[in-house]
């Protein structure tokens, strides 16, 4: 069993991001690799780059903001793909990042321990599979009236995604809002700009 699908393409700047694995100490890798599951199970949110950026920083490991979440970012990628296979050992985890990187056997042997540690104590059922968006659609509508009202003249927003799962399959999803309930949800998306300023 592969940790990635068959035929996956790592990200742009994967190599980059084992190089830096295999600079950090021992100490911050374990510390990063349990934020990073406790954030797959949505049990608490992705490692915030400046608090990493400190902890190297006392270990007089020096690295750039954007080194440190390619950093954080490889080690979350790493653990959501192995927490999405079933049954995944240590030894095929180990195997995989052997075969495929040039991360060093000291820090696979770390990596790898960590997830036999972990890996029966993550309920798969609560690592969602994510979908892609591949088609978003609104449109602004007035209703002017209803079952309830004959003069409603209300605002509505009209929305249809399209979902792609891990296998390529499209779903339909289509909703409408509120002007307040879409307002609340602008509110929502600034709030999640706002910390991804601070990653």
């Amino acid at each position: 069993m592969s940790l990635f699908k068959e035929n996956q393409i790592l990200p742009i700047g994967f190599d980059t991001a084992i190089y830096l694995i295999n600079k950090i100490p021992q100490n911050i890798l374990l510390h990063l690799s349990s934020q990073a599951i406790q954030a797959i199970q949505y049990k608490s949110t992705i490692p915030k780059c400046n608090e990493i950026q400190e902890e190297l920083n006392k270990n007089n490991v020096s690295l750039e903001e954007n080194e440190v979440k390619t950093l954080i970012h490889a080690i979350l990628m790493i653990f959501r793909e192995a927490a999405l296979k079933e049954d995944l050992t240590e030894q095929e985890f180990y195997q995989f990042l052997s075969k495929n990187t040039f991360i060093k056997s000291e820090t696979n042997t770390i990596l790898a321990t960590f997830w036999k540690e972990k890996r029966l104590s993550i309920e798969k059922s609560r690592i969602p599979i994510v979908g892609k968006i591949v088609d978003f659609q609104w449109k602004l509508g007035v209703s002017f009236e209803s079952s309830h009202c004959v003069d409603l003249s209300q605002a509505f927003v009209s929305i249809l995604m399209k979902v792609a799962n891990q296998d390529n399959v499209v779903s339909v999803y289509s909703f409408e809002m509120t002007i307040s309930e879409f307002e609340n949800m602008f509110k929502s998306f600034e709030q999640m700009l706002e910390m991804l300023d601070l990653l």
